[in-house]
């Protein structure tokens, strides 16, 4: 029985793969990184805004401040969500294309492993009737 092919590239642990992964695509990785800065600052930001939104209600008194407040939480909120979306999309571009790699360096070991001189295989008949 044949062993499975390997890759070329000698991966001594998981971190060497992962690095390998994410080396095949700058620009994705730089969209990925711009896109996981915007999730930060929405997410630093949504608590500020709370903040600002219970002092107007508590201390203030204010509600045009208040308004400004949960305005703004919303939009923040919005923004948070079409980040995220991009980041997930992003990152599903990254991972297809690391994949696409990791197939073609199965495909070049499985045919550079094959001679003209070995025998050919006969193809296996499935069992069942239909």
């Amino acid at each position: 029985m044949r062993s499975p092919p390997r890759v070329p590239h000698k991966f001594s642990g998981p971190w060497q793969l992962f690095v390998w992964t994410l080396r095949g695509q700058p620009g994705l990785l730089a969209g990925l990184g711009l896109a996981l800065l915007g999730v930060l600052a929405c997410e630093v930001t949504v608590p500020r805004l709370l903040a600002e939104a219970i002092d107007a209600a508590l201390v203030a008194k204010d509600a045009v401040r208040l308004d400004v407040a949960g305005m703004a939480i919303i939009a923040v909120v919005v923004a948070l969500y079409f980040v995220h979306v991009l980041y997930i999309g992003l990152e599903t571009r990254l991972l297809y294309a690391a994949m696409l790699r990791l197939a073609g360096c199965f495909a070049a070991e499985f045919s550079s492993s094959r001679s003209i001189s070995s025998p050919r295989q006969r193809p296996v008949r499935s069992r069942t009737p239909w």
